[in-house]
């Protein structure tokens, strides 16, 4: 590795980590006073009992997924890190985001100091790394609480890359090490960069040179008749004199592999669930990747219109597949006969189509979305690097004048991403504002629709958000969670067969959605039919064993029925559940006091 600069003083680099904190600071610091949004915040985080009473023995135990963990992604060291923000600051929002927000600063610099380290140029390092910093595509993953792990993952796996750098400088047994340790760890926090092995081994190429390309000697390795262009294209992999072999490089990355391998095995047998072929065709997920990637480079190149959700497409037209995997075949072509002057284009290429690769769609699991603007926080790295090396290349040699224009036009091209990032941030202050802003930016959004139904729903603004509920299931007709708040407003209006009928069309679409259950068998138990509500309790407790509050709910009706000793095991099984659930507590307490009375005479 020769980064064949002069290291800068260290005043400038203080300068320079300076100046990012204050570029990363001035769009996101609104965040601080930012809410929960109902997209999987109150789910995942706020409502959850494993996370939201800090730290046990019970909450870290599930969190390292020794116990059912609900069908969630394996990703213990992000749990951590969310039972850390409730040891220390309870529930309150702002906190959770400035966290978030501390995480990504650490990222950008994490990102200048790698590019830095393995290159020698400060300014372009700082440049890429500003991109990175305020790029609205990135907004989702920074003020989005739930989106930690990606922060986390990205922030560990340019950490291992840092390391790695290290180790690639001074290689030693204990270098190696702490590289596959932060890796294992970047893997723990969400097991999503399992292509980084790849990359490094990319990066070995560029910026690191362990790998050259050299052309063949036309002495003794070109037919003389071979012609000239021929001859210069006819190109071999080498490795550097200090380098291993290629076969070294190769076999220097398995053990990340195998670290790889067994994260994707484990997630998938904590997630349990993927979405069918049946469901969704592997020839529309094979369409749908190939032109999202030109969908993620209008996103990166035009920050405008950008949405918390993009829903699937139901089909996608077959010329903007063709279309789409020329253009990307044409700039690969184009990357790969350049990459002798410009090495670094392919390689930032390769880094943005890589490592989307996971998340690309072509496995999918939940409400997959078109794609994600959250998706693209590491990836576009890779571009970002390309494009800032590329434009400093050319600068290179050049009088003062063009270079003056020039970062003149960049700070002008900060100053509109960082006015561009400060709005985006902004849609994310509440539920209201996020949800009405993907209605506005995205069409036949059945999850926009269905989530600000629910807003409106808690506010008992009926009329309101039943029309949005009946919109999210005229573009999505078995889209369970609306046709089951459908049936949570007709029993607020007292509509009890009518609540009933979209109750049982929600569990006839998803036998395992215990809200359904657990609604039923309240509708029943409020018009003192408790046998039937013992029927739905107990059939929802099969589909969904960790609901806390339906095993209260079951021992609130077998209360009711007499069944006292079988109340008291629900109550407690509630409790093991959630410790915090008072009204369990509350029941039990009182069902203990109950049986103590002596009988009347």
């Amino acid at each position: 590795m020769n980064t064949g600069k002069i290291k800068k003083p260290f005043y400038w680099r203080l300068v320079v980590i300076a100046f990012l904190a204050v570029l990363t600071l001035i769009p996101y610091g609104q965040v601080g006073q930012h809410a929960f949004v109902d997209l999987d915040d109150y789910d995942y985080i706020v409502d959850n009992p494993n996370v939201k009473y800090g730290f046990s023995v019970a909450g870290v135990v599930w969190a390292l997924g020794f116990k059912d963990q609900d069908h969630h992604y394996w990703r213990p060291l992000t749990w951590l890190t969310h039972m850390l923000d409730f040891e220390l600051f309870g529930a309150d929002a702002g906190s959770h985001h400035l966290v978030n927000l501390l995480i990504h600063l650490i990222n950008v610099l994490l990102l200048c100091g790698f590019l830095y380290k393995t290159t020698g140029h400060l300014g372009r390092s700082a440049a890429a790394a500003a991109l990175f910093a305020v790029h609205p595509i990135n907004v989702e993953s920074v003020a989005w609480v739930t989106e930690r792990s990606s922060l986390l993952s990205t922030g560990l796996g340019l950490l291992t890359l840092n390391l790695y750098a290290a180790y690639v400088r001074q290689p030693s047994r204990q270098h190696y090490a702490l590289t596959l340790l932060a890796y294992l760890l970047c893997l723990m926090a969400k097991p999503i960069l399992v292509t980084l092995p790849f990359l490094m081994l990319l990066l070995d190429f560029w910026p690191f040179r362990r790998i050259d390309l050299v052309a063949p000697n036309r002495d003794t390795d070109a037919d003389p008749k071979t012609p000239r262009m021929r001859a210069r294209i006819r190109l071999r992999f080498t490795t550097r004199n200090a380098s291993p072999p290629l076969a070294g490089l190769i076999a220097e990355k398995v053990p990340y592999l195998v670290l790889a391998v067994g994260a994707i095995l484990l997630s998938l047998l904590r997630h349990g669930t993927t979405v069918s072929v049946e469901q969704v065709p592997l020839t529309l997920r094979m369409a749908n990747a190939v032109v999202s990637y030109i969908k993620y480079l209008g996103n990166l190149f035009y920050p405008v219109d950008l949405a918390a959700f993009y829903p699937f497409p139901q089909s996608v037209p077959a010329w903007q597949v063709f279309t789409s995997l020329m253009l990307l075949t044409l700039v690969t072509v184009y990357f790969i006969i350049t990459i002798r002057r410009r090495a670094y284009l392919l390689v930032g290429w390769l880094w943005f189509l890589g490592t989307f690769v996971p998340k690309i769609g072509l496995v999918q699991g939940g409400l997959w979305p078109e794609l994600a603007d959250r998706w693209a926080y590491f990836p576009a790295i890779g571009l970002f690097i390309g494009l800032v090396w590329w434009v400093g290349d050319g600068l290179a040699g050049k009088s003062k004048s063009p270079i003056r224009a020039t970062a003149m036009a960049a700070f002008i091209l900060l100053g509109i991403l960082v006015h561009l990032t400060w709005k985006q941030v902004g849609y994310w202050t509440d539920s209201t504002v996020l949800f009405e802003r993907m209605l506005a930016k995205t069409n036949a959004n059945y999850m926009a629709h269905n989530n600000l139904g629910f807003v409106l729903l808690k506010e008992d603004r009926l009329d309101e958000a039943a029309w949005h509920f009946k919109q999210a299931i005229a573009i999505a007709p078995k889209f369970e969670p609306a046709l089951a708040s459908l049936g949570t407003v007709a029993k607020k209006r007292g509509a009890h067969e009518e609540a009933v009928a979209w109750y049982e069309r929600a569990i006839a679409i998803n036998p395992r959605y215990g809200v359904a259950y657990l609604n039923l068998g309240n509708l029943f138990f409020d018009r003192g039919e408790y046998r039937k509500a013992i029927r739905y309790y107990s059939t929802g407790i099969e589909a969904a064993p960790r609901s806390s509050l339906l095993y209260n709910s079951l021992g609130a009706a077998l209360t009711k029925t007499g069944r006292l000793n079988e109340a008291v095991v629900c109550y407690k099984t509630a409790l093991q559940i959630d410790p915090g659930l008072q009204i369990a507590a509350k029941n039990l307490n009182a069902v203990k006091a109950a049986s103590k009375r002596p009988a009347p005479d």
